[in-house]
């Protein structure tokens, strides 16, 4: 896909969406790319992956626009689930909204920064020792459970609009031990 993996390279998969089921739960894209472009300034061996299904590439490929570096590439809708996990077994971490993505990484140990807002990561967090849950504990949050039919009245997740791309970025660098 035009990037150069190397014995040392450290592959950090990005995975903006969360499906066309609960757009409360997407991280502004604004937000994945300043994070991918602080993070690829920071070492020479990162590598930028972008993730998703068939129905999120518009997405993906917007992403990969605003990182504007030759060191990212996107592949949703290009993998088969197990493909997918062989991405994931070869990545250092994976920086994901609260989606199946993050379940499927705990899968191979993957390190996992995941953000969540309309739901609670007491519920929903994957398994692994390496899993950071990212937050913002509003009072109204989570707005979205099995009891209100997965319906909020939310039109904007401020909740998530709250995690800064400086608090992903540390916990980033700290699952990739930089």
């Amino acid at each position: 896909r035009g990037i150069t993996i190397s014995h040392d390279s450290r592959v950090v998969i990005i995975n903006p969406n969360s499906s066309n089921l609960f757009p409360l739960r997407k991280w502004p894209l604004k937000y994945f790319a300043e994070t991918a472009k602080q993070l690829l300034a920071i070492a020479d061996n990162i590598k930028i992956v972008i993730t998703g299904s068939l129905s999120e590439k518009k997405d993906a490929q917007t992403l990969l626009t605003s990182i504007n570096s030759p060191a990212s590439a996107e592949l949703a809708g290009e993998t088969d689930f197990e493909e997918l996990l062989a991405l994931y077994s070869l990545s250092s971490l994976i920086i994901t909204n609260d989606s199946g993505p993050a379940h499927f990484a705990s899968i191979v140990n993957l390190p996992i920064v995941v953000l969540f807002g309309p739901e609670t990561p007491h519920l929903y967090s994957p398994f692994g020792s390496a899993v950071r849950c990212l937050y913002a504990h509003f009072a109204c949050s989570p707005c979205v459970s099995v009891y209100n039919a997965k319906k909020s009245p939310c039109k904007r997740s401020l909740c998530l609009e709250a995690i800064t791309v400086e608090e992903v970025v540390k916990n980033a660098k700290e699952l990739l031990l930089l």
